[in-house]
């Protein structure tokens, strides 16, 4: 079950790597997506597990509203921790991305594939200045695990 959960983590956090890179290319502040990045992955590790475990019930069984879905059993520490994994590695793909586009554009002539091993390879270098988003795009990645596991763990009190 777990495994269709970690499968949900990776896609639920797609949305937000296309977010980070479209606010990115219209010069906002790209990181706020990394926010909607890690509940995406959360979201995706938590509905793909629930359906999972809706299946082992009766199909006759009343169908609850998606919008009350936060409950207590239905939180997952696991899942709090886990989806910061796809978070990262989805902030270092959305630099990429953004590091090939921004290449793509000063050398229209250069071939895709030689820009984008480039773009992978050098994206933490310091030369570029794409460390520093990096880093604080993995910083409210953190921040926002330890909250929600916070706030769970405190919700799991009652």
């Amino acid at each position: 079950m777990r495994m269709l959960g970690i499968l949900g983590s990776f896609l639920g956090a797609i949305p937000g790597v296309i977010l980070y890179v479209l606010l990115t290319r219209i010069n906002f502040y790209g990181s706020i997506a990394t926010i909607i990045m890690y509940y995406g992955a959360v979201g995706g590790y938590n509905f793909l597990t629930e359906k999972l475990k809706k299946k082992n019930y009766d199909e006759i069984q009343e169908r609850e509203s998606r919008f009350n879905a936060i409950k207590k059993e239905n939180f997952s520490p696991f899942s709090f921790l886990f989806s910061v994994i796809p978070s990262i590695l989805g902030v270092y793909l959305a630099e990429v991305i953004n590091f090939s586009m921004d290449i793509k554009a000063e050398y229209p002539e250069s071939p895709i594939g030689e820009i984008v091993p480039f773009a992978m390879a050098n994206v933490f270098s310091p030369e570029f200045n794409y460390l520093i988003y990096i880093i604080i795009s993995c910083a409210l990645v953190i921040i926002s695990a330890v909250v929600l596991f916070y706030k769970s763990r405190e919700m799991m009190k009652y």
